[in-house]
Parts: structure tokens; sequence; C-alpha cells
């Protein structure tokens, strides 16, 4: 079994497709969507914050406006004193002016903490410590606000009604003893209020981000069809640089095999005839060099095939391969080809697998003692494969190195025809377990 010992590969290029409008926009749409959604949630607790705010101020300014409207005027001298009547008097104004949703409960203190008046009769009379807060509304002179905490004994009455926002503020009774009034309030009916104030911008942001990315799609269209174009145009390059390489490879190729090759083959020719009327000595070193120059010829044919195989185009690509095969099969190698590509390949696609099928080919034939080579095109998942595998003798990492390494031409070309073209290339080998070389291809 062949193993993974070595492998050498190319990126796969991206999709030689023409990218879609629809697909750019939605890159473009889906992040532009991601920041609305952001900028959508960021003013949302920006604007319930402020509103909130706002409506806490807006508690304390109606609980000045009562305390000094409504309940410091009926702070009587004896209601500092503790006179049940005074708390009488003050009950009936708050019941009938300020006990009104969002306002709950109303208590009023002396600085030793004694309640004067509570709208729960049984608060009435009743001592406790002042809180801090209280305490820092007498000396400041200043109102203050809190969430309230339930969990003291003079706040066994609000528990059960919900969060309560309590609020603290100073007044005076008749005789001038300073009083601290304090109030409960019902938290969710203030929140409430400040909701509604935000809800009321909130169309008005929308409409103004919604505007602002409508403003964005003519330009994201207009860079999609861009790119669209830029796209066409670097495939367009591509195809040309790709024609203009196979038409200067039939170039040379003619040359070589109209100019050089026919003159060395005429030289070879000329050597020969001289050699048979001159002495002997002279006629060894003429044999000698036809014998070198046909060498020469020989390979400069080889190389014309290289650069423009004549079979490729003539007999297609299968005939090709079977054509390479035909010499490692003369040499006692069994061989076998199987050809079943996905759809019928580009002239560049063809050109690149001949070559490096050529190229692994070669090598098996060359350096690996191999007793069988096989060849299979074929397909997987619609990208057309190359895959030559011998049962060689392998390598090791050490030996792919050198004979697979930079310093290797064949196979150097192998992966930069490869890396060019934008394919995968992959050679996999084991001491022992033979090689493969693997090339994919988009058909």
């Amino acid at each position: 079994m062949i193993g993974t010992l070595d492998s050498t590969s190319t990126e796969r290029s991206e999709s030689s497709s023409e990218p879609s409008t629809a697909r750019i926009l939605l890159r473009f749409a889906l992040p532009g969507l991601g920041a609305l959604l952001i900028a959508s949630a960021i003013a949302a607790v920006a604007m319930d914050r402020v509103a909130t705010e706002e409506a806490l101020r807006d508690a304390s300014a109606v609980t000045r406006i009562l305390a000094d409207g409504l309940i410091e005027p009926a702070a009587s001298a004896a209601l500092a004193r503790g006179d049940a009547n005074a708390a009488a008097a003050v009950d009936r104004v708050v019941r009938s002016r300020v006990l009104a949703d969002p306002i709950l409960r109303v208590r009023i203190w002396t600085a030793d903490g004694l309640i004067v008046y509570s709208d729960v009769p049984e608060l009435l009379g009743q001592r406790y410590p002042l809180g801090a807060d209280g305490r820092e509304a007498l000396e400041t002179g200043h109102a203050h606000s809190e969430l309230s905490h339930v969990d003291k004994e003079e706040n066994r009455f609000e528990q059960g009604l919900g969060p309560l926002l309590e609020v603290y503020h100073p007044i005076t009774a008749a005789d001038g003893t300073p009083l601290l009034l304090e109030l409960y309030l019902r938290y969710e009916s203030i929140v409430t209020g400040g909701r509604q104030v935000w809800l009321a911008f909130t169309p008005a942001v929308l409409a103004a981000l919604l505007v602002l990315a409508a403003l964005q799609l003519p330009l994201a269209f207009r860079m999609a069809r861009e790119l669209r174009t830029r796209h066409r145009e670097r495939e367009t390059l591509l195809r040309q640089a790709l024609d203009a390489s196979d038409i200067e490879r039939r170039r040379i190729a003619g040359q070589l095999h109209d100019g050089v090759v026919q003159e060395l083959a005429a030289l070879s020719f000329d050597l020969a005839l001289r050699a048979d009327h001159e002495p002997e000595a002279a006629r060894e070193a003429r044999s000698r060099a036809a014998a070198g120059v046909r060498s020469i010829s020989r390979q400069l044919r080889a190389l014309t095939i290289d650069l423009y195989p004549p079979n490729l185009r003539s007999a297609g690509l299968h005939g090709a391969l079977e054509d390479l095969l035909a010499p490692p099969a003369a040499a006692g190698i069994a061989t076998s080809l199987r050809y079943e590509p996905p759809v019928e390949l580009d002239p560049s696609t063809e050109v690149l697998v001949y070559r490096i099928a050529r190229e692994a080919i070669r090598n098996a034939t060359a350096h690996s003692r191999a007793t069988h080579i096989d060849v299979v095109v074929g397909h997987a998942g619609g990208v057309a494969t190359l895959s030559v595998t011998d049962d060689g003798r392998g390598f090791s990492s050490v030996e792919a190195d050198r004979r697979y390494g930079e310093g290797h031409l064949g196979v150097r070309l192998m992966r930069d025809l490869a890396r060019e073209a934008g394919r995968r290339l992959a050679i996999a080998s084991t001491p022992g377990g033979g090689t493969r070389v693997y090339l994919e291809a988009p058909a």
C-alpha cells in the first residue's frame, strides 16, 4: 500500500467560475446587516438608559412638587410632636390628592426616627433607625431616590408589591421642625413611562439606519459589477496567455524540427559518408562524431515532442497516454490505463495532465524498478483527477528530498505547472510500497 510519506501540493485556486452579483451583494450585505443590528442594539440600550434616568428625575421632581405644594403646608407643629389629629389632617390630603399610581406609600419621619405619619396606620407612632439616605437628605436638604430593599421591619407592608422606587425629600413643619417625607413609587410604572419615551423615537432611528443601509446598496451593486468585470478580464488574459504559450511552443518546436534537427541529421549523414573514405583512425573519430550528432538530434526531436506533442492533438489525450505507456510496456513492464474523465477536458487541462503523466511514467520506468504502472484519469466530486501509480521500490523522505526536491528539474516543472494552473499536485511514497502521483484539476 502506498503511504503518504511525502506530499507535494499546491493550494487549490479559487473557483474559476464567475462570481454572481447576488453572491457578492450577500457578502457585502451580511456584515452591513450585522453592523445595523449591533448599532440598533446599542442605540436601544442607550435610549433605554437615558429614558430611565429621565423618568427617575421626573419622579424626584414630582415628589418635590407634592412635598412643597401639598404635604408641607399640611404639616402642623403638632405633627412634629406626634399628634394624632395632625396626622389625620395630613392623611386627608394624602389620600385625596397624593396616593395615585405610581405612588403607593407615604410616610413622614422625624430626625430621631419617629414615624409621625403613615398611610398604613399600624406604623404610626413607631420608631425605627433612620437610614443613611434619609439622614443625608435631612442634612443636605436635597431629595434622594433609590431602588428600595423591602427587607427591613418598617417595610413589611411593602413586601409583595414588586420593585419599588424609594424617594426621600426634606420638609419643614409649621414651627420649623425638620421632617423627612418618604414616598414609595411603583418602579415598573416609572420605567414604562421612560420606555414609552424612547419607543416613540425608535421608528425614526430605525428608519434612519435603514435609509443608510439602502444608500449603500447601489455602491455594493456597482462594486459587484466591477468585480465581475475584472474577473472576466482576468479570465480573458489567462486564456490569451495560454493560447500565446501554446503558439510559442508550436513555433519553437517547428523551428527546432525544421531547422536545427534537420541540419544535425544532414551533418550526421555527411560524417558517416566521409568516414567510409578515410583511414581507420579518422573513420572511427568521424563515426563517433556522427553517433553523437544523431544522439543530439534524437534528444532535440524528443524536446520538440515535449514542447508540442503531435499525438495529443491528433489522437487526443487518451491516445497520447497510450503512447506514453508503450515504451515501458515494450521494456516488459505491465501497464494499464483507465480513462473516465467527467466531461471533455479543455486543451490546457489536457496538456497539463499529459505532461505530469509523462514525467511520472518516465520516473517510474527509469528509477523505481516497477513491474506495473497504472494510469487512471477519472473524477471525484466533479473534479478531473489523474493518478499514476507504480509498484516500484518507493523511497524514503531523505531520498524524496534528493529525487523529488528542488534539485529535480522534472518534478520541479510539474510543481510549477500545477501551481501556475491553480491545480493540486501530490506525490506519495513509502520504501518498498511504490509511488503515487496525484493531480486534481477542475473539469
